[in-house]
């Protein structure tokens, strides 16, 4: 074989093996930016909507516990300036209210615990996406290394049979 021949043969394999791995190291490197980023923003965004629930729920319970004072307040001018009102019937209606109280609570809870739940559910599908994709891009590089390698090995077998021809 020429030695011009086999150097430019061998300039040629270690120019393109470097260039291909260069744009894979880049391709991959740029993908797991790309999921990096996401993966953050996701984590952000459940981490925001945890604290917009529990803010919303505080405030819920600020409300709900104003309204209580309002109608243990409204219940004491009544009895104020109704003592005709029989004890026991006060007794049944405050105790019908703190059952409603104790039961709207427990729904609170309940739709917290749903939101979280739902929330912790999106998160796992993306990551579960993320992987999905990580595995699409290692099968495509995994491809496009495999068919640069047979254009190589087919490159240097032409080459070897000109070669061999002169």
């Amino acid at each position: 074989m020429d030695p011009q021949f086999q150097e430019l043969s061998e300039r040629i394999s270690r120019d393109v093996t470097t260039a291909v791995n260069q744009h894979v190291t880049n391709v991959v490197t740029a993908a797991e930016e790309r999921l990096a980023r996401q993966a953050k923003i996701n984590v952000e965004a459940v981490r925001e909507q945890g604290k917009l629930a529990e803010e919303r729920l505080a405030h819920q319970a600020k409300v709900n516990v104003e309204a209580v004072k309002e109608q243990g307040r409204l219940a004491e001018e009544r009895l104020t300036h109704q003592a005709k009102l029989d004890m026991e019937a006060v007794k049944g209606v405050m105790t019908a209210a703190e059952g409603r109280l104790a039961h709207q609570a427990k729904i609170n809870v309940e739709a917290v615990k749903e939101q979280a739940k739902l929330a912790a559910e999106g998160y796992g599908a993306t990551l579960e996406a993320i992987n999905r994709r990580l595995d699409r891009i290692e099968k495509a590089v995994t491809d496009d290394l495999g068919a640069h390698d047979a254009v190589l090995k087919n490159h240097n077998e032409r080459i070897s049979a000109l070669e061999s021809r002169n």
